[in-house]
């Protein structure tokens, strides 16, 4: 709370009656912070009461950390091993993928910001006709002239959205 001037800060009585209406919703639990909080905050308020030479324990909860899939993790050589499966994918890719309008993407404003907002609502896939590899593709060799920016390169846009493909697509290994 350093950023927090004095006069903003609330007592340790006001916290815990905000941290008392906190309730959670049936069948989710309260955020880990927020039980740490409590935690701390009914230790501080108990700590005129321990004697002295005595000392106060505060139990804590840590979240389990999220399990994030490597994106990274190999070379996908499926091109190599079945070069023919190959071409047949590329036909179908090349039959349902138009590019965006230029005057959609190119000079940024709301019409850009709504293009990348329906891009990943509708979730980045590698196969999708819309906003699958051939979207990230021109991205990536500046063919598509999407910015939000002036300075925004296209390259980046494209970085960004391979990043967001489903760990469903990067681990399953085919061309």
């Amino acid at each position: 709370y350093d950023y927090v001037s004095s006069a903003c800060r609330l007592t340790t009585e006001e916290e815990k009656l905000l941290l008392k209406m906190c309730t959670p919703s049936f069948g989710y639990r309260l955020p880990t912070e927020l039980l740490n909080r409590d935690a701390y905050v009914s230790a501080v308020t108990n700590i005129d009461s321990i004697p002295t030479g005595k000392t106060l324990s505060v139990k804590i909860g840590i979240d389990k950390p999220p399990v994030i899939d490597n994106f990274d993790s190999g070379a996908d050589t499926s091109i190599l091993d079945n070069p023919k499966n190959c071409m047949i994918t590329s036909k179908l890719f090349g039959a349902a993928y138009s590019r965006p309008e230029e005057d959609q993407v190119a000079f940024g404003g709301l019409r850009a910001l709504e293009f990348i907002n329906s891009a990943l609502d509708h979730g980045v896939e590698v196969s999708s006709s819309s906003y699958g590899f051939p979207l990230m593709y021109d991205l990536l060799v500046g063919t598509v002239a999407f910015k939000l920016h002036p300075n925004d390169k296209t390259h980046n846009w494209g970085r960004m959205l391979v990043r967001v493909v489903p760990p469903s697509d990067f681990k399953r290994k085919s061309s």
